[in-house]
């Protein structure tokens, strides 16, 4: 297991901004209707995260459980925006599986979504 500190800054290019305000009080889970008796959701992918355990998270399935309801986000007493943790966690892994560089191109820039988003609207 190796512990990258770093990462935390690479999943704020992708939307995480305010991760490092979570200090795991457990709200964000206590609420998640996705949690059980088993899974922390969401609450061990930002740990996770805040610890850069980059293995474990590319070994979960949990990033792509979330449906971004919202719950999660609403109970923060931080306002550290688990539920948007959850979505740039999801933006890593899709441009880590990524070769042609596509997604990371689109993510980490607005005017690139902007970009892409009217050439689709052109386009049909």
């Amino acid at each position: 297991m190796i512990v990258n500190p770093d990462f935390v800054m690479t999943l704020k290019e992708f939307g995480a901004e305010k991760v490092t305000e979570c200090f795991n009080c457990g709200n964000c889970t206590a609420i998640c209707p996705l949690t059980s008796n088993e899974e922390s959701f969401p609450r061990k992918i930002i740990r996770y995260v805040q610890l850069g355990l980059i293995d474990k998270i590319k070994s979960s399935l949990e990033p792509w459980l979330c449906y971004y309801c919202g719950e999660c986000t609403n109970t923060c007493p931080r306002q550290a925006s688990p539920g948007e943790t959850m979505m740039a966690v999801r933006r890593y892994l899709i441009t880590s599986y990524d070769w042609t560089g596509f997604s990371r191109w689109l993510y980490k820039s607005k005017i690139n979504e902007i970009i892409s988003v009217l050439i689709l609207f052109f386009a049909t």
